[in-house]
């Protein structure tokens, strides 16, 4: 019951076609029939030696296949699908939806381009947040409120960068220090998008690095989101 309640479903986010998942699927629809009937012991020795054969190739291939990574799909769809509480606007929902897809796309083949939407969208995010606010004048006194040097007022929320979005956002208890910190890369790496920082630095992102940042952007957003 364990393998249809959940394991199942975990490997059915695999990304590897192999008929050994469908043998193994047989397997236990098999095994949970005969619990239900008088059947030998030699039969469910032979099955169950069948069904951990079968078990250790599925393990085997996911290993050595280089194409079989997890498709987070389901849990970080949950996050995105939630907003209609931060955002009520039809529109701008589609507009968000389709550049969550877009950036999901390009994760793993585009790097760079993955990093700079996500920084973008986040900032969205965090305006939307800061919009449901029934007074926004709180945002403007808090210390890490960014200061016009010139005139030293607060600026505009126009001006704010990524940067100040998440610095606000932790202030007021909006996102959690561990996801603020490991947040700030994103917005260091999204300006890898000029070639001539890019040069100076002599950084380039791989796609292992845009991984590690959707699950960041993921948490983000969730902590964004449930914090209405």
């Amino acid at each position: 019951m364990a393998w249809f309640q959940k394991f199942q479903k975990f490997f059915t986010q695999v990304n590897i076609k192999t008929e050994v998942y469908d043998k193994i699927n047989s397997n236990y629809t098999l095994l949970n029939k005969w619990s239900y009937s008088a059947t030998s012991k030699s039969k469910y020795l032979l099955l169950t030696k069948e069904l951990k054969g079968n078990l250790v190739k599925l393990q085997t291939e996911i290993i050595t296949n280089p194409n079989a990574t997890i498709n987070q799909r389901d849990n970080n769809d949950e996050n995105i699908n939630s907003l209609q509480k931060l955002v009520h606007d039809a529109e701008m929902q589609q507009i968000i939806y389709c550049r969550y897809k877009e950036i999901k796309n390009c994760v793993r083949i585009a790097p760079l381009a993955a990093t700079v939407m996500m920084g973008g969208l986040l900032e969205a995010l965090f305006l939307a947040r800061i919009n449901k606010l029934p007074d926004k004048r709180i945002i403007f006194k808090q210390a890490t409120t960014p200061i016009d040097q010139k005139t030293k007022k607060p600026k505009n929320l126009s001006e704010w960068t990524l940067s100040n979005f998440i610095d606000i956002s932790f202030t007021m208890g909006w996102v959690r220090r561990a996801a603020k910190d490991v947040g700030v890369n994103i917005m260091e790496y999204r300006n890898l998008i000029h070639p001539e920082k890019q040069l100076r630095l002599k950084i380039s992102l791989e796609p292992e690095d845009s991984q590690m940042f959707w699950v960041i952007f993921n948490e983000l957003i969730k902590q964004i989101i449930n914090s209405v």
